[in-house]
């Protein structure tokens, strides 16, 4: 008894998920059901109804009427529009009421041979109503010997009135459910900008104080160049005779003892000594001039006794070479 009163639940169980996701299960192709006649016969109706499920009428030739329409090759383009014009300007009523398609009969030539196949519209809406009293759900209707073409073709957006509750909810919660991950996207897409843009300001201020160092770090450097030139000149001119306290004890150690220096003056490239000397005064020329690194050494005026003194008095301009300076 338990195992008999359990199929009910499952039968329930599996309806309740056949319901559920039958929006998503891919629909049967339609059976073709090929008609006899039209009205519909009973024999055609028991072929429709068995089996079950939507099914694909194809009209009997009778229900068709059939004309050829021949057109100048320039309007193969356009063709349609051509044949619609020709059918209703030769149509009684101008073919209200009637539904037509078309095929080519022939190659194309000098003109081009269409074969339409025309049907009257109250014959399909009659098909359609008896169809659906007998319960039969009509996928579409065809003309014979023209597959793939067919009148009242379903339209998708139609169907969606008569989807299932459960389809509806289900629509509407994966709507939901996109529209909550689109702004989780924005939101998690937003903040990441957020950081990489406090990431940018950040490093583009320690790129501004890198600049700001490096500037400082090159005026220090063209300071130190400057520095650098100004002492490398200072040594050249140091090493050009500007450096008086070597020279003059450099003189005054190959001075004779008799010779007493009362001025000094020192110029660039040139010295002048004058002084006192009890010996002659051609010894110390002599003396400076054998002074290593002596250049010039001459007197720049005459030599002069200085009775107070006992002694003769001179004046020397001489030159010093840089080398002979340490």
């Amino acid at each position: 008894m338990a195992r008999q009163g359990g199929v009910p639940v499952l039968q329930g169980l599996w309806s309740a998920m056949a319901a559920l996701f039958q929006p998503w299960v891919p629909a049967r192709a339609p059976r073709k059901v090929h008609l006899t006649s039209l009205p519909l016969t009973e024999e055609d109706l028991g072929k429709m109804r068995i089996p079950a499920g939507r099914v694909s009428l194809v009209l009997p030739a009778s229900a068709c009427l059939e004309r050829d329409v021949t057109l100048p090759r320039a309007a193969r383009a356009k063709a349609a529009q051509a044949i619609s014009l020709n059918l209703r300007g030769s149509l009684p009523s101008g073919g209200k009421g009637l539904i037509w398609r078309h095929r080519p009969a022939s190659e194309p030539g000098a003109t081009l041979v269409y074969r339409c196949a025309l049907v009257k519209e109250a014959h399909l809406t009659q098909l359609r109503e008896a169809a659906a009293g007998a319960g039969v759900k009509v996928a579409d209707i065809r003309l014979p010997d023209y597959p793939g073409v067919g009148f009242d073709a379903p339209v998708l957006w139609q169907a969606m009135p008569n989807l299932p509750t459960t389809a509806k909810n289900w629509a509407a919660a994966t709507g939901l459910v996109c529209i909550l991950l689109a702004l989780l996207v924005i939101v998690l897409t937003e903040a990441q900008v957020a950081k990489v843009s406090e990431q940018v300001s950040v490093r583009s201020a320690r790129v501004t104080q890198l600049e700001q160092r490096l500037a400082e770090a090159e005026a220090q450097e063209a300071r130190g160049t400057a520095d650098a030139v100004l002492t490398a000149t200072q040594i050249v001119d140091f090493r050009n005779g500007l450096r008086p306290l070597s020279g003059l004890g450099l003189v005054a150690a190959g001075l004779p003892p008799d010779v007493w220096i009362s001025e000094l003056s020192v110029a660039a490239g040139g010295w002048r000594l004058s002084g006192f000397a009890s010996g002659e005064v051609t010894e110390t020329v002599t003396a400076l001039q054998a002074l290593p690194g002596a250049g010039n050494v001459r007197l720049s005026g005459p030599v002069m006794f200085d009775t107070y003194s006992q002694k003769s008095r001179f004046d020397i301009e001489m030159t010093l070479l840089p080398e002979s300076v340490p």
